[in-house]
């Protein structure tokens, strides 16, 4: 047998286990004359069936041939009742069995009359190959292109391999030699030496014993054998396009294996390619194809040239060819009065782990491939109103949570998208107002075919403000969220209605029965309602506002812009004296003191924290530098420091995980010990150390208490990161 799915590690289940196999056959009995005869028989099963062939007393006979031995699901299949050659009428049953234990049977009756010339030494007949009837015109297919391959029965788990023999049908395809040919006309051949065509199982770590999705294909390759892939085109194709396939123990990595042609002949070259993954990878490459050179009903080409590895090339799983370009959203752009938040998710597009590309756009043949929320996959939002955690990119749009079917103890994580209302509505000039967020949703069915747990919750703060109840899997559904009154402190989250736990769903009866709270999202808007205007005020320049006895005053300085007149911006220029060095930060109109300071050791010698300036379509961002740098944040009159939150950059600077923890001074020591070494050390209460994402991401949020009024308190970095934004929260002090 040989399996793949559309994506390229977490597939469409083959065979999932089905509590109560059932199968009909229709017609049940057949009568036929002494001549050959062939006959339609309607099969309806939901699993996998086979057949036997057998007379009145039990014996294997030959004279009832069939097009196919075995298969999956409901289909038509052909009975060619051969000639009697005999002066005696016979009959015969043939058993169609279903389910992995024979839990369900159906019967054909064949009943055949006598012949009154009889025949003798007549040679038998083979089972057909092909079915009886004449192929289907094969009508190409249509963009996007998606292929898996389909395993029916015969899955060895004992050997875990299986010799695919020349004819050998494996659901939706054929092999014979070094072709094999899909029903939907896609070829998948093997140039040079004989093909072995061998499934390899598991190829992975195997979820549930009947998880066929794991399975991959090999072949045995030599120096210059390729793949050559022919996929015939309904409609045509043109354009920018991707070709993305899973494979494994095969380190192709250059563009220059990859060609594309339009007859087979006349090979070109590809514009790039890109992998990701373990040795069970990703692999995608580019290319574009020129307006009319594949019409319709045209073929396109493609080829990649194996690398041999051990003997054999595994090309796991499956592949999905589709454009490149991903429409931009025309969703309304943030503005001064109305638009809060404005995110289409469209830089998303290049993701290599974007595999949820299939049949009916998120139905049928589904696939979801995440690593943990620091991988390579994560998505890392450039809006800087917009956090989020365990959450991955998508062709132009977002998946909000994590879970890897392929894999037990990936399953169930939450994803969460994180929404600065309150910030937004600070530099919009507004108090307060009525708010509604408004977005796309799409359910997700995951690789055992189960629809997802998701049922998505708007919170403000703790308070869940609405909850939507299932989500429609294949198509997307507009979802529209009132909140009464938003102010400059609220913050909003996305995410979904139960909280998934590792330990929890790894102890589940059997993996696909674990909580999946996937989901799906695009096109999201925060838009401002009725409006109330912040109340202008003079304060006087350069000083601190008078502190109001009763609130807190919450302030949140944007480091994704400009740099503010004074600040350094590049590492040479970062060189502070003992003590550290003063920026002001206007904000409001009212300046704010920040300093940046190295160990006092180092003054004067060694690089400090410096604003770095936007580029493109990076934002900017403080940068921290290196470890053992201080970050002291403005001090209010009056009041005291009672809670941090740093947002992250997005910008990578290590490999670790930038890692903070808030201070009261600046120590004299680059050594740890005269550092500060861990939470215990830390002498701020509820300062302790956190850690970004490896990829400059996250939010940390540190609520300190038995804090002095008038003091400034340091974030201080072990390891260096970026820093989107700061917002301090300042409470009077009694």
């Amino acid at each position: 047998m040989i399996l793949a799915a559309a994506a390229a590690f977490a597939c469409n289940v083959v065979d999932p286990i089905i509590a109560d196999p059932e199968i009909e056959v229709s017609p049940a009995t057949i009568s036929a004359d002494y001549t050959s005869q062939v006959y339609d028989i309607a099969v309806t099963c939901n699993t996998t069936w086979s057949i036997t062939r057998t007379d009145a007393e039990g014996n294997e006979i030959s004279w009832v041939k069939v097009d196919k031995l075995s298969g999956k699901g409901s289909c038509t299949m052909y009975f060619k009742v051969l000639e009697n050659p005999d002066s005696l009428a016979r009959a015969a049953v043939v058993t169609f069995t279903a389910g992995p234990n024979g839990e369900a049977v159906a019967y054909v009756d064949v009943a055949q009359a006598l012949n009154p010339d009889p025949k003798k030494d007549e040679p038998d007949e083979p089972d057909p190959v092909d079915p009886v009837d004449p192929e289907p015109v094969v009508e190409g297919c249509t963009m996007p292109v998606y292929q898996y391959f389909d395993n029916i029965l015969g899955l060895n788990c004992t050997s875990g391999a299986i010799l695919i023999s020349d004819t050998w049908g494996v659901g939706n395809a054929t092999v014979n030699g070094n072709v094999m040919t899909f029903s939907n006309g896609v070829k998948f051949t093997k140039t040079g030496g004989d093909a072995e065509f061998v499934t390899a199982w598991p190829c992975h770590t195997n979820p549930k014993t009947y998880a066929g999705f794991q399975i991959g294909v090999r072949a045995n390759f030599t120096d210059g054998d390729k793949w050559i892939i022919s996929i015939p085109m309904k409609d045509g194709v043109a354009g920018n396009l991707r070709f993305l396939y899973g494979s494994r123990k095969e380190s192709i990595s250059d563009a220059g294996s990859y060609k594309w042609s339009s007859d087979g002949e006349n090979w070109n070259d590809v514009t790039s390619m890109a992998s990701a993954g373990s040795d069970a990878a990703f692999k995608a490459f580019y290319f574009t194809v020129p307006e009319g050179q594949i019409p319709a009903k045209g073929t396109l080409y493609l080829s990649i040239a194996a690398h041999p590895t051990a003997g054999v090339v595994y090309f796991q799983n499956g592949f999905c060819l589709d454009y490149a370009d991903v429409p931009m959203t025309t969703i309304d752009a943030e503005n001064d009065t109305k638009i809060i938040i404005s995110e289409g998710f469209d830089g998303t597009k290049d993701a290599l782990g974007a595999m949820a590309e299939v049949t009916g756009f998120l139905g049928g043949v589904t696939t979801g491939y995440a690593t943990a929320s620091g991988g390579t996959k994560a998505y890392a939002p450039t809006n800087a109103s917009i956090t989020t955690k365990n959450c991955f990119a998508r062709p132009g749009f977002l998946q909000v949570g994590n879970n890897d079917d392929a894999i037990t103890g990936r399953c169930g994580f939450n994803g969460t998208v994180t929404l600065a209302v309150g910030d937004r509505l600070k530099a919009m000039g507004i108090e307060k107002s009525s708010v509604t967020v408004q977005f796309k949703a799409c359910g997700y069915q995951n690789a055992y075919d189960r629809i997802s747990d998701a049922k998505i919750v708007v919170k403000s703060g703790e308070t869940v403000v609405e909850a939507e109840g299932e989500l429609a899997v294949g198509k997307w559904k507009n979802y529209a969220i009132s909140i009464a009154e938003a102010d400059q402190s609220t913050v909003l989250v996305i995410t979904s209605a139960a909280s998934a736990d590792r330990k929890e769903n790894g102890t589940a009866a059997s993996p696909y029965e674990s909580a999946d709270y996937r989901f799906f999202i695009d096109d999201l808007l925060v838009v401002a309602g009725d409006a109330v205007p912040v109340t202008p005020v003079d304060p006087d320049p350069g000083t601190d506002p008078d502190p109001d006895p009763a609130t807190p005053k919450v302030l949140c300085f944007d480091f994704t812009g400009e740099p503010q007149a004074g600040w350094k911006t590049n590492k040479a220029d970062s060189v502070y004296p003992n003590g550290g060095s003063d920026f002001t930060y206007v904000l409001d109109g009212v300046d704010y003191v920040f300093k940046l300071s190295t160990c006092d050791v180092d003054a004067g010698s060694t690089s400090g924290p410096y604003w770095v300036a936007p580029a493109g379509d990076v934002p900017g961002y403080l940068s921290s530098y290196a470890q053992y740098r201080y970050i002291g944040v403005p001090k209010l009159s009056g009041y005291a420091v009672t809670k941090i939150v740093v947002v992250g950059g997005g910008v990578s600077l290590s490999s670790a995980q930038p890692k903070f923890c808030i201070t009261n001074s600046i120590a004299a020591s680059t050594t740890e010990a005269g550092a500060i070494t861990d939470d215990s050390a830390c002498v701020v209460k509820g300062g302790g150390y956190q850690l970004l994402e490896a990829n400059g991401t996250g939010t940390l949020t540190y609520e300190l208490s038995e804090t002095e009024a008038d003091t400034m308190y340091y974030i201080y970095g072990r390891v260096k990161g970026s820093i989107g934004s700061i917002t301090v929260t300042y409470t009077p002090s009694k």
